[in-house]
Formats: C-alpha cells, sequence, structure tokens
C-alpha cells in the first residue's frame, strides 16, 4: 500500500488550513472549497479538506480526490471549471485533457485551480 502525504506548499494555505503535513490514510480523500453562507454540501458529503477562498472563486465545492487503490494512486478532477495540476499533467472536464491520472512515486506539485493560482501542495508518495 503506498504511503501519501499532503504538504501546503503556499503561504495562502499554510495561514489557513493545512499547516502540519497531512497522511492520507483513507481510500478516498477529497478536497473543496470551504462551505460559507452560500455554499452548502450534503451533510453525508463534505470534503476530507475544506479550503477557504474568497469570491471570484477558482476552487470547487468538490475539487479533487486522492484515491489509494489496488497498490496506486489515482488524482482525479471531480469537474472542477479550472482544473487541477499534478507535475505536469493538467486535469480539467474536457474531451481533450484526462480527468484523473495515476501518480507516481516521488515528490510532485499539486496545483487547485489557475496554474499560478495560490493553492498549492506537495504530494508525496512512497
Amino acid at each position: 500500500m503506498p504511503e501519501v502525504w499532503l504538504h501546503s506548499d503556499s503561504e495562502e494555505l499554510s495561514g489557513q488550513t493545512l499547516l502540519e503535513p497531512k497522511k492520507i490514510e483513507q481510500p478516498v480523500f477529497t478536497i473543496g472549497r470551504r462551505a460559507s453562507s452560500t455554499v452548502n454540501y450534503p451533510e453525508s458529503e463534505p470534503p476530507d479538506l475544506l479550503i477557504f477562498e474568497r469570491a471570484p472563486y477558482t476552487l470547487s465545492r468538490q475539487q479533487c480526490q486522492i484515491e489509494i487503490k489496488d497498490g496506486e494512486v489515482i488524482l482525479r478532477d471531480l469537474g472542477s471549471r479550472a482544473g487541477t495540476k499534478v507535475g505536469e499533467k493538467r486535469l480539467i472536464s474536457s474531451k481533450r485533457e484526462p480527468k484523473s491520472v495515476v501518480v507516481p512515486k516521488g515528490s510532485h506539485t499539486l496545483i487547485l485551480g489557475h496554474r499560478d493560482g495560490p493553492f498549492r501542495f506537495r504530494l508525496d508518495v512512497s
């Protein structure tokens, strides 16, 4: 079973949700925008990691998932408008780009939303 760690890698994130590295231990881990007075989740489906963002929004309420399955780590964009990027792979909801990718062992940059956006993580897979 691969070991997966998520580290904040931007000032925007360090100031809010993820001060310590987070070991992902469940089979499916979801990241999304934190609910506000105008954003609500069904009680059974809030993301595992909530990120605060001010309008105009670039993150989706359900941005992406990290799935650990059959010895592989799979990153999946959940239909976000601005996409998700891991390493050099951009995952967006279009016919030309993949919606998921197997993440190989190593250390990878994970960017949520726009390519140059402030929501950056380091995703370590070993």
